[in-house]
């Protein structure tokens, strides 16, 4: 159906328009904001390494992850680990 396809089309560029516009960075604030949480709960409770959180989390290495880890926390994933295990 033509018109399903020019619907398709039209909802791809409101959706470029909206990532453009800045709605975008607000997505992937929240989407990170969420794979942190996600590694401060795998870190507290479970025994991965944090190359594993950060391969589970989809990092490719954990050297990317460690440094978002810390811009979000103010700590690296092992001084966090330690920290919040002990408390």
């Amino acid at each position: 159906d033509l018109r399903a396809g020019s619907r398709g089309i039209y909802e791809r560029f409101k959706i470029q328009v909206c990532v453009q516009s800045g709605y975008g960075s607000i997505v992937f604030r929240l989407h990170n904001a969420k794979k942190m949480e996600c590694a401060c709960k795998l870190l507290t409770h479970s025994n991965l390494y944090v190359a594993e959180v950060a391969y589970r989390l989809g990092y490719k290495n954990a050297g990317s992850f460690s440094v978002q880890f810390k811009n979000y926390t103010g700590i690296p994933p092992s001084e966090y680990r330690i920290l919040k295990v002990n408390f």
